[in-house]
């Protein structure tokens, strides 16, 4: 058996086996997310970085990770994780950054509605049990269907199982 093997034939030109452009775009969809963030969200962002970067010992990781990639991802974030870290912000950008935001990606911008949602509400021994009924009615109230789960018996048999001897 031998390896798929392809011959030059002119459809319009030479056929040519290479990726499309899209495969040399690493960076757009990390700048998308960047962009979508809150500013608290950024901020626990670059505390991240930061963070992990401190924990790297070999210098030239740390200065790569920021000049090579966090660079090409937003200006803002190499320059504050530069910042935070000590790590001297050198390069250039090398792409052309977007300023796409999407809503979706963001969890201080929370959709309307509970459509789509599970919600589980826990209660105890002892809780009233109107105030379950009350959320399920206003879950409901929003045309989500419902299940309820109910708690399984306690197995006392756990303890004595798993229990440690003592002497």
């Amino acid at each position: 058996m031998k390896a798929f093997s392809s011959f030059m034939e002119n459809v319009q030109g030479p056929k040519v086996r290479e990726r499309s452009p899209s495969f040399a775009d690493h960076f757009s969809q990390a700048t998308l997310f960047w962009n979508s963030m809150a500013p608290w969200e950024k901020a626990h962002i670059v505390f991240a970085f930061s963070f992990e970067l401190n924990m790297v010992d070999t210098e030239a990781v740390r200065e790569r990770v920021v000049n090579e990639l966090l660079i090409n991802v937003a200006p803002e974030l190499a320059a504050r994780v530069s910042k935070q870290t000590g790590i001297r912000l050198t390069a250039k950008p090398k792409t052309n950054a977007h300023h796409d935001a999407s809503p979706a990606l963001s969890m201080d911008k929370p959709c309307a509605d509970i459509k789509g949602r599970k919600i589980a509400v826990l209660a105890g021994a002892g809780v009233d049990g109107r105030y379950g009924q009350r959320a399920s009615e206003t879950a409901r109230g929003g045309g989500r269907w419902r299940r309820n789960y109910r708690q399984k018996p306690r197995d006392h048999r756990w303890k004595r199982r798993n229990r440690v001897c003592r002497r």
